[in-house]
């Protein structure tokens, strides 16, 4: 979970980003957001905040060869990494709250796992409905209606520094419905769609899923949170000890709501 990981990033971070975070839950997450928001053959597709490319790299796929996909992020870091794995997709450095695209030049801009570290979140879906017919947008939703996380939370809170804890939550913090929905109607954008989901985060053990959250955490390993961890999560443990954590998302879809035309007057009749 990369709720602590910032824009400045390391480029060893931004590898780890990749090759453990995305596997075990964001590429999951990538398929039901292009899924849902619909891209076609041919989309035009911003990417915005996007990491190490996950959701690009999807979209691309879906968009095939008439597609045009472009992936937006302040992190070079994560920027390089992206441009290493999908060298052929347009691979920007930007600020989700100024996006440096003109209106309308996209049919959909997406953004995953991102809202919640925005300072102004209705800001950044304003502009994203700018330069795009249509939002989507995927988050972490409650940490109270994340069975798997909740639990991790309270090991960590029993053994480790409040300011760990809030980090952790802060991974949550768009998590509220309504207030989710209110960024929306803020940022002059209608809701179509609002889905809440179940998901998991996958590891091949406990300890790896441990180690896995916690470094980004600034935290090393722990051997009294792994021992805690083993015994209060074992009921997410399955076959040969892989381990699939629950965690709760909403996705949103949204179209911007336009100026209404107001039809020009008449002329009166010359007498």
């Amino acid at each position: 979970m990369p709720g602590c990981i910032t824009y400045d990033l390391t480029a060893e971070a931004a590898e780890f980003y990749e090759s453990t975070f995305v596997p075990a839950l964001f590429a999951a997450w990538a398929r039901h957001l292009v899924d849902t928001a619909g891209v076609r053959p041919g989309s035009r597709v911003l990417d915005v905040a996007c990491g190490t490319g996950i959701v690009a790299r999807t979209a691309a796929d879906r968009a095939g060869p008439d597609g045009v996909v472009t992936g937006l992020d302040r992190s070079e870091a994560m920027l390089a990494v992206a441009r290493s794995i999908r060298p052929g997709l347009r691979w920007e450095r930007g600020d989700a709250a100024d996006l440096p695209f003109p209106a309308g030049a996209f049919d959909l801009a997406l953004s995953q796992a991102a809202l919640m570290f925005l300072a102004d979140r209705p800001g950044a879906l304003r502009e994203m409905g700018r330069v795009a017919g249509r939002v989507a947008v995927q988050v972490p939703g409650r940490l109270s209606h994340s069975a798997g996380y909740r639990v991790f939370t309270d090991v960590v809170a029993a053994h480790a520094e409040p300011a760990t804890v809030k980090l952790i939550e802060a991974y949550f913090a768009a998590g509220e419905p309504d207030e989710l929905a209110g960024w929306f109607a803020a940022a002059g954008l209608r809701v179509e769609r609002f889905e809440t989901w179940t998901g998991a985060t996958r590891a091949p053990s406990i300890e790896a899923f441990v180690t896995g959250e916690l470094l980004p955490l600034g935290v090393g390993p722990d051997q009294r949170i792994t021992a805690a961890c083993r015994s209060a999560m074992a009921g997410f443990a399955g076959i040969g000890g892989s381990v699939a954590v629950p965690i709760e998302a909403h996705l949103v879809v949204a179209v911007p709501v336009r100026p209404r035309q107001v039809p020009r007057s008449a002329p009166a009749a010359r007498p």
